[in-house]
């Protein structure tokens, strides 16, 4: 089983994507409404009475804030087979020595959205340069782990309109720098649909049409670097097209599909109810279309973000046949 503990809601950034921005502003009249945060001794109460853990995720907000961050990891992994952190990575740099030699963390995700420019506007730019920050954290952490940097870590890029015209450049970057593993997701934009407006949401999140030009692009990295990995999370098939608008069949052998949530997994936020069974509950915010029911992929396909057909119905989307 997967334990995902969400630590708390506070945060260094404030990314314009974030679910845990809409949990947290009331973005109508831009105030905050609450920051909800486990304390220290919860969190160890919650992992004391959990039972052994295959993969344990801790995330946010953003848990390299908190000043017991180490004493965390440390009492997680005495119940976890495989820790895994989710993180901005601004603050990482200064954990990662101590995190490797005490063999605190098998797996990294680490966001990064944009270049410099981009990055830092996605983020919010509450403070510092988020950008060379993170920048940091990552060349620290490929010299400590080396070789098996690719199996240690992803890099996490979540789209929205700030940097659709700029993922491809920054996935080559990234690739080219020895960062072999790009994770890409379409933004999950329902607490600011249902809390602001579909028009707020539709300021992030865009139409699959503006996706498929970069595609061929994108893939072409896949030839260019063949060692490299990229997955895409809630990105349909058929928005995968080639330079000619045909759907691309036969897909690279080193491109992966995130979006296949089968796994069993807990998710454990700070301000609501356990929920045991999380990727039975996200499968509710999925939503197909009619053409979804013809087509070849659709048994394989999840779908798109249900607050996606709210905002631009099944446009960018096509029968694979």
């Amino acid at each position: 089983m997967d334990y995902d503990l969400k630590v708390g809601y506070a945060c260094n950034n404030k990314c314009l994507h974030c679910v845990v921005e809409s949990f947290r502003y009331d973005r109508s009249n831009n105030e905050e409404v609450k920051e909800f945060n486990y304390k220290y001794g919860e969190i160890i109460n919650i992992v004391d009475n959990l039972e052994p853990i295959d993969n344990f995720v801790v995330t946010g907000g953003e848990p390299t804030i908190r000043k017991d961050f180490m004493r965390i990891l440390r009492h997680v992994r005495k119940k976890a087979k495989r820790v895994s952190l989710q993180t901005n990575g601004r603050l990482l740099g200064q954990y990662i020595d101590d995190i490797a030699k005490e063999g605190l963390i098998d797996y990294f995700v680490i966001a990064m959205h944009g270049f410099e420019e981009t990055h830092n506007k996605v983020t919010g730019h509450k403070s510092g340069n988020p950008y060379q920050e993170t920048l940091a954290s990552l060349r620290k952490l490929k010299e400590v782990c080396g070789k098996e940097l690719k199996h240690k870590m992803r890099i996490e890029i979540v789209l929205s309109w700030l940097n659709v015209n700029e993922f491809v450049d920054l996935a080559d970057y990234l690739i080219a720098e020895g960062f072999l593993n790009i994770g890409i997701s379409y933004p999950h934009l329902d607490g600011f649909a249902r809390t602001v407006s579909l028009d707020y949401a539709r300021s992030i999140g865009f139409p699959y049409t503006e996706l498929s030009p970069h595609i061929p692009k994108l893939f072409s990295l896949l030839d260019k670097y063949p060692n490299s990995e990229i997955g895409f999370e809630m990105i349909p098939d058929c928005v995968l097209k080639d330079e000619n608008g045909n759907h691309i069949t036969n897909l690279p052998h080193n491109y992966y599909n995130m979006s296949a949530h089968n796994r069993e997994i807990t998710v454990n936020f700070p301000d609501r109810p356990l929920t045991e069974n999380f990727a039975e509950k996200i499968k509710q915010s999925y939503k197909k279309f009619d053409i979804c029911n013809k087509c070849t992929k659709c048994c394989d396909c999840v779908g798109v973000w249900e607050e996606y057909g709210d905002m631009y119905g099944s446009e960018g989307l096509s029968t694979i046949r």
